[in-house]
């Protein structure tokens, strides 16, 4: 049989966002001879495995292949980067409130 399924992309989290810094890694749910992954509709150079870790946000998808040279590609899969709140250093306090132990007695 020369017709291939549609695949699925499947990622390493169960989910299509993660934290800003990290990544994660996208799979195609068949088995195939090629893959070629895709960002916003343009193939990414080099990405022709099964898997595809990615640190951006944006629109993949995968084209599979089977040994006939029958293709499918997969629906578009958005990947959200949740943004890092950034850190606020809180004002030191007043030197008034500084604990000082050299003036505790310890019993």
């Amino acid at each position: 049989n020369s017709n291939i399924e549609k695949p699925l992309i499947v990622s390493s989290n169960g989910s299509t966002k993660f934290c800003e810094g990290d990544s994660v890694v996208l799979s195609s749910s068949i088995t195939a001879k090629k893959y070629q992954w895709n960002y916003s509709s343009s193939t990414v150079t080099g990405a022709t495995s099964k898997a595809y870790t990615t640190s951006i946000a944006g629109a993949f998808s995968v084209t599979a292949t089977n040994n006939y040279g029958c293709s499918a590609t997969s629906d578009v899969s958005l990947i959200m980067v949740r943004r890092l709140k950034q850190k606020t250093t809180p004002d030191p306090p007043d030197k008034s409130e500084v604990y000082d132990e050299r003036k505790t007695n310890v019993i």
